[in-house]
């Protein structure tokens, strides 16, 4: 077999590929699942519609074995494996040789790491573990049918470009160090994998508000930071651990900021645990658990410096 770019051209092998594929099992966000393959989704890919995406296809004989796609994260040497199909008889063998050449790709341009999000204890989390990447959390997303929910009595305000280091220091005293050596170790790595870096705090009128940031000081700091996006319909929660009188008033704030009625996403990672009896006080339930992966294609060099001996002085 052999991997190479999806062409426009492959169309007649991939309408036979898609009706015995597997759904796609590479999710972008929480409330993501696995989903058949679409025909705009291979025309989008074959023909470079977005400069950021890249799709392979591993084919043997005029027959797609399986399809990869990637997208570069604006401004980052960064990928997110956003598809992966493959045949039912051969998945874990095909998606793992998928992800390797991906890997391959992503070293010769440069990429420093690939992300990819997908089920717990599935067949593209077993292979792409094969292929060299590594699970760094673990995810539980939590789903309340509808967004009306009492008001909350607690005001948070919107994040200011300041916070930033309030929020690094908040990320460091509640976030793993293992988990931290993907996502950020300093500063700086943290806010480009965060998109600190692309996206600017303030938003003008006319743009529509795809995702909103609220922080809850407290005692002087910062002690809970919200994301809410509007487009994925999902909250997150980043918060303290003594913080748990809180959450179910900073649930209830990020609920009301996502406006039109409609269901509700909420991923807990595995060290936040504290916070599902919050959820589910408000009617939120477990309908999935996520396995977060990634492969670094860097090493963490310690940099070297030179530094004055103090000669001791025996008297």
């Amino acid at each position: 077999m052999m991997i190479r770019a999806l062409r426009p051209t492959d169309i007649i092998a991939y309408l036979s590929f898609r009706n015995r594929a597997l759904s796609n099992g590479a999710l972008i966000r929480p409330g993501d699942r696995p989903t058949p393959s679409s025909i705009k989704g291979f025309l989008s890919r074959s023909l470079g519609i977005d400069p950021r995406c890249q799709s392979w296809a591993k084919i043997q004989s005029g027959r797609i074995h399986g399809v990869v796609s990637v997208k570069a994260r604006l401004g980052t040497d960064i990928w997110d494996i956003e598809h992966i199909v493959a045949l039912p008889d051969e998945a874990e063998v095909v998606i793992e040789s998928l992800l390797r050449h991906v890997s391959v790709a992503a070293s010769e341009e440069g990429v420093q790491k690939i992300f990819l999000r997908s089920i717990l204890e599935d067949t593209v989390t077993s292979a792409a573990k094969q292929a060299g990447f590594y699970q760094y959390a673990v995810e539980r997303i939590y789903w309340l049918p509808s967004s009306r929910a009492a008001p909350p009595s607690l005001v948070m305000r919107p994040r200011r470009g300041s916070d930033h280091h309030a929020i690094f220091q908040l990320y460091c005293s509640v976030v793993p160090h293992v988990v931290r050596q993907v996502e950020g170790v300093t500063l700086q790595e943290w806010r480009w994998t965060e998109g600190w870096g692309i996206n600017r705090v303030g938003w003008r009128m006319s743009l529509p508000r795809r995702r909103m940031d609220f922080v809850l000081d407290t005692d002087e700091e910062l002690s809970a930071w919200l994301q809410v996006r509007t487009r994925s319909r999902s909250i997150s929660i980043m918060a303290r651990h003594d913080l748990e009188e809180e959450l179910p008033q900073i649930v209830r704030f990020g609920i009301m900021n996502l406006a039109a009625e409609g269901p509700v996403f909420c991923p807990v990672r595995h060290y936040q645990t504290f916070m599902e009896p919050a959820l589910l006080k408000e009617g939120f339930r477990l309908v999935a658990e996520h396995a977060l992966l990634a492969k670094s294609l860097t090493i963490r060099v310690p940099e070297r410096k030179l530094v004055p001996i103090r000669a001791h002085v025996s008297h």
